[in-house]
């Protein structure tokens, strides 16, 4: 879950808005398939600490563990390390940890990717969310 310190106006749920199916749980195949992740990438959130409910999870459960935890998965899927967001607050600080763990779930994708096209699609939008933190 988040930090204690965080607020609850600075939760996920307040940038979010969820569809009810985003709460439903899965077998990780069929998560998968439903929100166009890639196993091994969920299997590596499991592996590192997301909580799963008997071996299920939803995808808002995904998402809300990997806002907390990507660095933890970039570092045991061998990415580098990103810049620190210490000392930021506030809806800066919940905006920059979503676009983090977006840019990881898109970066470990990229990096795995064996086609080409698909590599270069998957960078496209990373460097976009990239740019959108940015500003």
């Amino acid at each position: 879950m988040l930090n204690a310190g965080l607020a609850v106006k600075n939760h996920p749920d307040s940038l979010l808005r969820y569809r009810d199916e985003d709460r439903d749980l899965y077998e990780v195949e069929e998560l998968s398939r439903r929100a166009q992740v890639s196993r091994s990438f969920i299997r590596l959130c499991i592996a590192v600490g997301c909580p799963t409910s008997e071996g299920k999870l939803s995808q808002s459960m995904l998402l809300e563990w990997l806002f907390n935890h990507y660095e933890q998965v970039r570092e045991a899927a061998g990415l580098k390390p990103m810049a620190s967001i210490e000392g930021v607050s506030g809806d800066a600080l919940l905006k920059l940890m979503m676009g983090n763990a977006m840019i990881t779930l898109l970066e470990y994708c990229e990096v795995r990717s064996s086609v080409r096209t698909e590599k270069r699609k998957l960078r496209h939008v990373r460097k976009l969310v990239e740019q959108t933190l940015e500003r």
